[in-house]
């Protein structure tokens, strides 16, 4: 049975991976965390700090995993809002800092030992290698790594995506747009948080004028399934095909949840143009998934008894 590293395998969409596993696929974890008393199924499980260049190296020298799969990431997550750091200006290389290494390194040491030891890389990006002036996003567009209003995060993981692009291995590349859906057991998503203030009467917090293209998780789940079994190099969008203005996100969440929305969104302020994030998918077509919307996405949540989350009653 082929098998596959997982790195970052108690990552919201590596538990959701690992809890739906392509057939025929076995799988063995690798990060701080394992994810395996949360129903993972997993082979085995290594404890490495991801953030360590010679423990990564040393690991990926003894596995046998004829694929490897990085969905390893550090720093604020985008939501809930304001958006982190969006402003703040590119920070240079520190070699002090885990989450730098994390984001803008560990995908460099992957793709070169996946180059050398013959291994097909699949590497996790996501929106945020942009700065939110152009969006929605084609996959052929570049990490806006000039950019002065890139986050520091979004710099970081632009810089690592690149590294696994310019590589000669085999690999392929998923980029995301605010992933939700992953139902985590400790980690709740930024719709789970929202979904928690909405059900206790909170008004939904004020957003900054975002236009995005939000992706379901088991969608990812599907593509990585995909890339196993076809194995291509290409860069892919796995987002909403519909763009959805973030202070409408609350109240599609009110809606499809039947739940009566607390009030219409607020109004633009005159001459305050809206962040033009997301991502625009076409690739992701040709490997026969057909990626949710976000009204889609939030409709196969609620086709469960709780909701986007478990421990909240609808």
């Amino acid at each position: 049975m082929p098998r596959a590293l997982l790195l970052g395998a108690s990552s919201q969409i590596g538990l959701d991976l690992l809890r739906r596993p392509p057939v025929g696929w076995s799988f063995e974890g690798a990060g701080r965390t394992d994810p395996r008393p949360w129903g993972a199924g997993l082979s085995r499980f290594h404890l490495v700090d991801l953030s360590d260049e010679r423990a990564v190296r040393t690991l990926l020298g003894s596995t046998d995993s004829e694929v490897w799969i990085n969905l390893a990431r550090q720093g604020e997550e985008p939501f809930p809002w304001p958006r982190a750091d969006a402003r703040a200006p590119p920070a240079g290389p520190n070699p002090t800092d885990p989450a730098w290494r994390v984001n803008a390194e560990l995908p460099g040491w992957l793709a070169q030992e996946a180059k050398r030891r013959g291994r097909y890389l699949v590497h996790l990006s996501s929106d945020e290698v942009f700065d939110g002036s152009g969006g929605p996003y084609a996959e052929e567009d570049p990490p806006d790594l000039r950019s002065t209003t890139l986050s520091r995060v979004g710099y970081a993981r632009g810089l690592g995506e690149s590294q696994v692009y310019e590589s000669e291995g085999p690999r392929a590349i998923l980029r995301v747009c605010r992933p939700y859906g992953a139902r985590h057991p400790a980690r709740p998503d930024w719709l789970e948080r929202l979904w928690r203030d909405l059900s206790e009467g909170q008004a939904p917090p004020l957003s900054p004028p975002e236009l995005l293209t939000p992706t379901y998780v088991p969608d990812v789940t599907l593509v990585l399934g995909a890339l196993l079994e076809r194995r291509p190099s290409r860069l892919y969008h796995v987002a909403s095909p519909e763009l959805i203005p973030s202070a409408g996100i609350a109240r599609a969440l009110q809606v499809e949840s039947g739940r009566e929305p607390l009030g219409p969104a607020a109004p633009l302020e005159p001459g305050i143009e809206p962040m033009r994030w997301g991502l625009r998918i076409r690739e992701v077509h040709k490997l026969d998934v057909r990626p949710l919307s976000f009204r889609e996405g939030l409709r196969s949540l609620f086709g469960g008894a709780a909701g986007p989350v478990r421990s909240t009653p609808r």
